[in-house]
């Protein structure tokens, strides 16, 4: 398996799944206006081969994935809470994509 089928398997396994509902996005097709929050990034940025041995070209590969989220949340009338609902909208983005 590479690093792009493991970056689409990724989003096909969050797409639906989290409060960005179906906004799942792999490289280069980023809409990112904040009409469109919440979204997730999904990209893979680093890959490494380890090889097998001498013999045959076999590899170990590990490959890092990156999982971005972003949302917006503006402050209420009596209140500067946007900040704190950010916070913990993402903190529930992470658990649910964990999951």
């Amino acid at each position: 398996m590479n690093s792009a089928r493991l970056r689409e398997l990724a989003v096909q396994a969050i797409r639906g799944k989290t409060l960005a509902g179906h906004r799942v996005y792999s490289p280069r097709d980023w809409a990112t206006r904040s009409q469109d929050y919440p979204l997730i990034l999904v990209q893979t940025v680093y890959e490494e081969k380890f090889s097998k041995g001498r013999n045959a070209p076999q590899f170990d590969t590990v490959t890092t994935l990156q999982i971005a989220a972003r949302l917006e949340e503006l402050d209420g009338e009596l209140d500067d809470d946007g900040a704190m609902k950010v916070q913990l909208n993402l903190e529930r983005m992470k658990e649910e994509i964990e999951r």
